[in-house]
């Protein structure tokens, strides 16, 4: 085999390991005061909210340039904003690619990265279990999955459609009994995002998503009393593309990462490009609307 494919080929023990590590030190501990403060966040989920954990998993190639060191953005995603503005400690164990239960879809899309086959929600918990983690609190959580739980399938084959939709259900909130059981108090949970064009049958698999998930946190909450604060990032990304100047986005269409200037407007430069426009990718947005969302969590989590 060759030396680099060895190197990405490696124990889940020895990954794990490192996932912890990276959750530990993503930030420094800092104190928090006033309404809606948290001393930590901590975070479980996919590419919405990893901060590079896949991207050390298979050495610093995966998602590679010009995605923004290992994000699928071109700058911090929603939790590092989150963690900056509310002066929290960030603590993650999300995962691009992860579903809501052991699998990761990553593998399906690069075969060679079969190291995090199995580094879904399910299995960040687990992680984090074993090494004792324990919720409070001044701890806020969240939980950002779903949407590679129905990654690929057909909107004409309802019953495919279904089946997974039940599945990521069921996994969600075994997920938010589990963070329960483990002492959490407040959950952030968020919908999932729309599509780069409203109206396709991938963005409607995510409606029909959305609304299952949505009578999912409903039960949690009847059973356990658990704050769980849902974010709609569909609805508000909705509103973004549908009335871009109310937000200051002028391009509310088109891949930033499909388009030079955009896609090499570098974070920490301004972006008088990037800043204009909301999708990334197909399925992932740009920083700058990472930053509007957790604003409006912030704001949420004072109500």
């Amino acid at each position: 085999m060759h030396q680099k494919n060895r190197r990405l080929v490696f124990k889940f023990t020895t990954l794990a390991a490192a996932l912890a590590v990276f959750a530990g030190c993503s930030t420094s501990p800092r104190q928090a005061a006033g309404t809606g403060s948290a001393e930590r966040i901590v975070v479980f989920g996919d590419s919405n909210v990893d901060n590079g954990n896949l991207y050390r998993m298979t050495s610093s190639e995966f998602p590679a340039a010009p995605r923004w060191k290992g994000r699928d953005s071109n700058g911090p995603v929603v939790v590092e904003y989150l963690s900056e503005s509310m002066n929290a400690k960030l603590e993650n164990y999300a995962v691009s690619g992860a579903t809501t239960g052991e699998s990761n879809i990553v593998p399906r899309i690069v075969p060679k990265y079969t190291n995090v086959a199995t580094t879904g929600v399910s299995w960040q918990l687990a992680e984090f279990t074993k090494a004792g983690g324990k919720l409070g609190p001044s701890d806020i959580v969240v939980l950002w999955a779903g949407s590679n739980d129905i990654f690929g399938a057909q909107r004409q084959d309802k019953a495919d459609l279904a089946r997974r939709i039940d599945t990521a259900s069921s996994n969600v909130e075994r997920a938010l009994l589990r963070l329960h059981a483990l002492g959490a108090k407040r959950v952030v949970f968020s919908t999932r995002t729309p599509r780069d064009v409203i109206g396709t049958d991938n963005d409607l698999n995510g409606v029909d998503l959305n609304a299952s998930l949505r009578e999912t946190i409903k039960r949690v909450q009847a059973k356990t009393g658990l704050d769980i604060v849902v974010y709609d990032a569909y609805a508000r990304i909705a509103d973004m593309m549908t009335n871009p100047s109310k937000y200051g986005f002028s391009d509310p269409k088109t891949l930033c990462v499909n388009v030079p200037a955009c896609a090499s407007d570098a974070y920490g430069s301004g972006q008088p490009v990037a800043s204009t426009y909301i999708n990334w990718d197909g399925a992932h947005k740009t920083t700058r609307v990472h930053k509007i969302m957790a604003n409006e969590i912030q704001d949420m989590l004072r109500r």
